[in-house]
């Protein structure tokens, strides 16, 4: 958890210097500006940026460089199941609504009851229909 924490800051760190870089140059480029005139002045301001630029880019390759050490790879999680609340059949989290009772209320674990009829849709067990039995 620290050197994700640190990451974050090395990341925040590169943002505050783009941001906040030229202000505290400034300074130097009004200085430049009033000793060698307006031009001069414009590329010393330019220089600034660069040099805000540069710290930035430094500070996130960094951060990129410890955030792939961290291996926050999610590839192999085992994908996110929700159940239907009414029937029990999984499904994936995108999905609105069940695709076999319609019903729109989801659990993230399947209830008991629902574990043993695994294989019967709600209309199936209210009808007490059993396809194994053929009927």
């Amino acid at each position: 958890m620290r050197g994700l924490l640190a990451t974050f800051f090395i990341g925040f760190a590169g943002l505050t210097a783009l941001l906040v870089g030229p202000f505290l140059l400034l300074g130097l480029v009004v200085a430049v500006d009033v000793t060698f005139g307006h031009v001069w002045g414009f590329v010393a301001l330019g220089g600034a940026f660069a040099i805000s630029t540069l710290a930035m880019l430094t500070f996130s390759r960094f951060a990129d460089r410890r955030t792939s050490l961290l291996s926050l790879d999610t590839s192999r999680l085992p994908r996110d199941l929700l159940y239907c609340r009414r029937c029990g059949r999984p499904s994936t989290v995108g999905v609105v609504a069940c695709a076999a009772c319609g019903s729109t209320a989801f659990a993230l674990a399947a209830s008991p009851s629902h574990a043993q009829q695994s294989g019967q849709t709600r209309w199936e067990r209210w009808l007490r229909l059993d396809r194994r039995a053929g009927r």
